[in-house]
């Protein structure tokens, strides 16, 4: 069984308990993927405070951190992302994160040698440091294994996954997972079943993140590190 996977979900701000959101948080996980950076970034002030507050409850607290859809969405990897990543960094450095996330569209960036060199090339002139770099390209069927295998390798990145809808298509040091739910219109209006937690915990390994994004997040990821 692993003993150390670390479960959140995307966000604290709706935390159902009253008082102190982020404090109420760090007393239940240890892990949080920030997701209020891909829409707008914070002061790097607000970023040190939220470290020093999670911390201050629990002291194994880890920020992950989705990059801004400014890069994703509307540069797409072109001419301007690099500078967006450079600010994007200093709040990525106060939260001491180790884990940064990108997440493309699903139907509006398919692997097109255009997007896929415009990926490489931002991927390549970054400042990286240690940190690690999981990509979630969604759930088309455009983006096969022959795609991203050796896309992922060269660029040293984690395929990033709902691991009850596909398996990560390269041998990588952990998974990151993110949960969403099913349905195409209401996806995140989902509460996750016993048997679907247990198949997460089946799959899941030592060192892996597991983070919840979904209207019953908090319940689901409670219920999910009980299993545990």
């Amino acid at each position: 069984m692993p003993k150390n996977v670390k479960t959140g979900t995307c966000g604290w701000s709706r935390f159902p308990d009253k008082g102190d959101k982020l404090e109420l948080y760090a007393k239940h996980f240890d892990v949080v993927e920030v997701n209020s950076t891909f829409y707008r970034l914070p002061r790097v002030s607000t970023a040190e405070k939220w470290l020093k507050k999670a911390r201050g409850i629990n002291d194994r607290f880890e920020f992950t951190v989705k990059a801004p859809k400014t890069i994703t969405h509307e540069y797409k990897f072109r001419e301007g992302s690099k500078a967006v990543w450079k600010e994007f960094l200093e709040i990525v450095k106060a939260l001491e994160s180790k884990v940064v996330i990108f997440q493309t569209p699903h139907k509006h960036f398919m692997p097109t040698a255009e997007h896929i060199n415009n990926a490489k090339r931002f991927f390549s002139m970054i400042d990286r440091g240690d940190l690690t770099i999981g990509w979630e390209v969604r759930w088309k069927e455009e983006w096969t294994r022959e795609i991203i295998e050796p896309l992922f390798e060269e660029l040293d990145i984690i395929h990033v996954i709902d691991p009850l809808r596909q398996k990560p298509f390269r041998k990588q040091p952990f998974n990151y997972y993110r949960l969403h739910g099913f349905g195409e219109r209401m996806m995140y209006d989902y509460k996750f079943s016993d048997d679907e937690l247990r198949e997460v915990k089946r799959v899941t390994k030592n060192g892996d993140y597991i983070l919840f994004n979904n209207v019953y997040m908090y319940d689901d990821a409670m219920r999910f590190k009980s299993l545990f």
